[in-house]
């Protein structure tokens, strides 16, 4: 996800064919009916709705103090490849709080987000953007 910051500069000069991860994320919210998603991942991420890449959708971020949270949940996740319970608790808590604000859904936009995941009901709507990706490439959708 993270190297979709560039993926406009990327992709002209690629030798190889690329997926464009955001393009596959827009249609799966619009077939999706979603207009307003909240979102989970690194600060920057977070910080500008997916890299201002959703076109219509509505990006909400973590308020305040949450964003650094999920941010240092979410390095340590992904640092270690597991997610502890307090990492999870920290995500959790953040997607209720995007929903309760009229997300209606959550964005793992981080590839390891899964891992905290998977498994557990967090009450809440999720949306794998590295699946989504996963599927892009495969030519599933």
């Amino acid at each position: 996800i993270a190297g979709h910051f560039c993926i406009d500069a990327f992709a002209p000069v690629s030798p190889l064919p690329v997926v464009d991860m955001m393009v596959a994320l827009k249609a799966a919210l619009a077939a999706g009916g979603m207009a307003r998603v909240g979102v989970l991942g690194t600060a920057t991420v977070m910080a500008t709705g997916m890299y201002g890449k959703l076109g219509d959708v509505a990006v909400m971020a973590p308020a305040g103090d949450a964003l650094g949270r999920v941010h240092d949940a979410y390095v340590a996740t992904a640092t270690t490849g597991k997610a502890t319970p307090e990492a999870r608790a920290v995500f959790f808590e953040a997607g209720r709080a995007l929903v309760a604000g009229g997300a209606e859904a959550v964005l793992l936009g981080g590839t390891d987000l899964a891992v905290a995941f998977e498994g557990h009901d967090c009450g809440f709507a999720v949306v794998d953007c590295a699946e989504i990706h996963i599927d892009a490439v495969a030519g599933r959708i």
